[in-house]
């Protein structure tokens, strides 16, 4: 086969039928969460670059991103943002496919293999949380030798930073790209969802449509570029917080748990201890799976399969309102005791002589008293540095560079909004 017959092959694959109306928004979602993928891979890469992965230089090579990495702090920032805003797209993404009946045969396995790569989407999120080894990463990191107990595996602390870097930067990326491989290729086979008419019943689309896979992706192209300055003007504005240095007790969660991301919370820990961590997530993916095996209605209009409709979106708002009011609950400060409070007592301990023995501060910084753990309302511990700040102030060269990023933002912002109105102009043409 020729050159020229190669590409016409490539330009037939772009050019092959799609319907119109996967041509709008709710159907680009999926497209979307993608566009933040590829942006979470781009600023993950970079930061690896200059990324230590042990527990005497994690924390100080974070810093280094920041204060001496040329758009370090920026690409640490876009790289937290994306993380937050692709779990946004996922859960409109599976909204819409819920909406409209888009896990209903042929398209179960598709459905499936989509469901995967959120969990794994958030497993990399989890794992992403303990990489620079500040509290709440020296926290999570507990959380995964507890998980890791439950299988007979004991951890050391010292050992537990290598495979998670390993896992977050390489083994589940490459779980994800295969996954995804095999979603795009079912989408192929089987064609988007017919539209969700009164008497439209699931079936295979593929060939239909009088429109095209590469408007498809143009369109999707103005939309991405538009993402990308959002989440970019996020980044900006809002950078990615880091706290102090960790302090290291299996004994207590010393910030607020981030164990939202896997829908496990503190009183889940209290009631039923670590193996909440396993089926915690585990029961949400059964609730998520089960009822598209158990809607064997093939009608894929809203009204036709109002029970299975309602049954998902309620285990999805579920899930995210769960994050929301875990990760928002506030953590109010009821004073420094020496041990866990009883009957609900907060007995007043001396700073400078009542200390817990077993805790150790990562980094091998001296930071006063901060090996002095104080007890808050939530059950959780707090040292004085969480409590009075919490994140460091780290100087940057985003000051500096931001004349640069507004300038792309700007770019990026205008060309989507181009690409879009150049299609949009293209369809008023061909009407006339």
């Amino acid at each position: 086969m020729g050159v020229k017959e190669s590409i016409g092959g490539i330009a037939e694959n772009f050019n092959h039928p799609v319907q119109a109306y996967a041509n709008t928004l709710p159907y680009m979602l999926g497209g979307l969460t993608l566009v933040c993928l590829i942006l979470l891979m781009l600023s993950g890469m970079y930061m690896a670059l200059f990324y230590v992965p042990t527990i005497q230089q994690a924390y100080s090579s974070t810093l280094n991103i920041i204060q001496n990495v040329p758009f370090g702090e920026y690409a640490r920032s876009i790289h937290l943002w994306a993380a937050n805003i692709i779990i946004v797209m996922i859960a409109l993404h599976l909204a819409r496919i819920i909406i409209t009946g888009s896990y209903k045969k042929p398209r179960r396995l598709l459905y499936f293999v989509g469901l995967l790569m959120f969990f794994t989407i958030l497993f990399l999120t989890y794992l992403g949380t303990t990489l620079p080894l500040d509290q709440v990463g020296v926290d999570a990191a507990i959380r995964s030798q507890q998980t890791a107990a439950l299988f007979g595996a004991s951890i050391p602390f010292s050992q537990m930073l290598g495979p998670s870097a390993v896992a977050h930067t390489s083994i589940l990326i490459v779980a994800l790209l295969l996954l995804l491989a095999i979603h795009m290729y079912l989408i192929e086979k089987v064609g988007i969802s017919p539209k969700a008419t009164k008497h439209a019943k699931a079936r295979a689309t593929a060939g239909e449509g009088k429109s095209n896979f590469l408007v498809h992706l143009t369109r999707l192209a103005g939309f991405g570029c538009i993402l990308t300055a959002f989440i970019g003007t996020l980044a900006l504005v809002s950078p990615a917080p880091l706290g102090h240095p960790g302090v290291y007790d299996p004994s207590v969660m010393i910030t607020k748990p981030v164990e939202a991301i896997l829908y496990v919370n503190d009183k889940m820990l209290d009631v039923f201890g670590p193996t909440s961590l396993l089926w915690g997530p585990g029961l949400l993916f059964v609730l998520l799976l089960l009822f598209p095996i158990l809607d064997r209605n093939p009608h894929v209009y809203w009204r036709k399969r109002l029970p299975a409709m309602l049954l998902g979106l309620f285990v999805l708002a579920w899930a995210l309102i769960f994050i929301y009011i875990d990760a928002s609950a506030p953590t109010q400060y009821n004073g420094l005791c020496a041990t866990p409070p009883t009957n609900g007592a907060c007995v007043p301990a001396n700073a400078e002589n009542q200390t817990l023995e077993n805790v150790s501060i990562l980094e091998g910084e001296s930071l006063g008293l901060n090996n002095t753990l104080y007890y808050v309302s939530n059950g959780t511990a707090a040292t004085p540095m969480d409590v009075y700040g919490g994140y460091v102030n780290v100087p940057s060269k985003t000051q500096d560079e931001s004349p640069y990023i507004i300038a792309a933002l700007a770019a990026l912002t205008v060309a989507g909004i181009a690409i879009l109105s150049i299609d949009r102009l293209k369809k008023l043409y061909r009407r006339r």
